[in-house]
């Protein structure tokens, strides 16, 4: 447990020659690590395999990133209803856009 710990440390720590990672948390309520993230979205509760799964449908429709990670995402999620999962876990179709957007093009997602 103390090697997450030290690990999340350095992900969040802004050092020389190396980008500060940048941490989205999703979930119904605020919690400590939603308040500590860059970016907290609210989700209705239980749908946040749903979100997942949309961004993963949207990486894969997407025309950035490598080809390799939008082909994988293509053989998981190719059945997702964007409209659908958006309308039920309450999150606007454009936010799940950009969001996805973020993850595709990170060196590390």
């Amino acid at each position: 447990m103390a090697g997450y710990g030290v690990e999340f440390g350095d992900f969040r720590t802004n050092r020389v020659g190396k980008p500060r990672g940048y941490l989205v948390q999703l979930e119904p309520r605020m919690s400590n690590t939603a308040a500590s993230a860059d970016r907290w979205l609210p989700v209705r509760p239980g749908t946040e395999a749903l979100v997942a799964q949309a961004l993963i449908r949207l990486i894969a429709d997407g025309d950035a990133g490598p080809a390799e990670r939008r082909e994988r995402a293509a053989q998981v999620a190719r059945d997702v209803n964007l409209d659908e999962v958006a309308s039920r876990a309450d999150i606007p179709v454009p936010i799940l856009e950009s969001l996805a957007q973020t993850f595709v093009t990170a060196n590390r997602p």
